[in-house]
């Protein structure tokens, strides 16, 4: 598939995405939490948005289903995780932090979820302690990686009990066989993990 972004540069370009590069993310993703044919996904971002191939693929590939919020009912979501009793989820930090500021959630407000997947900003560590208020349940992880990485390539999960010394949870480790690197301004390696 082609996906268009303007990244970090502001230009539209189109990001070819294989079908090795998409099996690999699928692979790579179910390891860290199985996913079985009782699973229930929930779509919150448009299929424009690479975060959609992952609610669809992941759900599709391993026998599960996922539902589709209706357009501007992102608010209601809550409701919607309840009501169909889903347990895979996958936003934007800021949809979460909407969620939690409109002050329509409360403490295990989403008893279903045991799967929380946040990717595409920086997650706060607030929002992130917020949310294991409202899904107890839920493991929580911090997804990271450009369009180009096909979705995510690493992944770090956040416990409510781990002391961190910023206000962002980190983007965590290589997911698979993926390598990241720390590198100076003239491209020369840092760091490697």
């Amino acid at each position: 598939y082609l996906l268009f972004t303007s990244g970090s540069t502001g230009t539209p370009k189109g990001v070819p995405i294989s079908n090795e590069n998409i099996c690999t993310y699928i692979d790579n993703i179910c390891k860290i939490k199985k996913v079985s044919p009782s699973d229930r996904f929930v779509q919150l971002v448009d299929v424009t948005f690479d975060l959609s191939v992952h609610d669809i693929f992941v759900s599709w590939t391993n026998g599960a289903s996922f539902y589709v919020v209706p357009e501007n009912a992102g608010g209601f979501a809550t409701r919607f995780v309840n009501e169909f009793e889903l347990s895979f989820w996958l936003s934007v930090p800021s949809t979460a932090a909407l969620m939690i500021q409109s002050g329509l959630i409360h403490k295990n407000s989403m008893p279903s979820l045991r799967v929380s997947y946040f990717c595409g900003e920086a997650l706060p560590i607030q929002i992130a302690r917020d949310w294991k208020i409202l899904a107890p349940d839920s493991s929580l992880f911090n997804l990271y990686g450009p369009t180009e990485a096909t979705i995510a390539f690493s992944a770090f999960e956040y416990k409510q009990d781990l002391k961190l010394n910023s206000s962002y949870v980190p983007i965590g480790f290589p997911l698979g066989k993926e390598l990241m690197s720390v590198r100076n301004t003239d491209g020369s390696v840092i760091n490697t993990g």
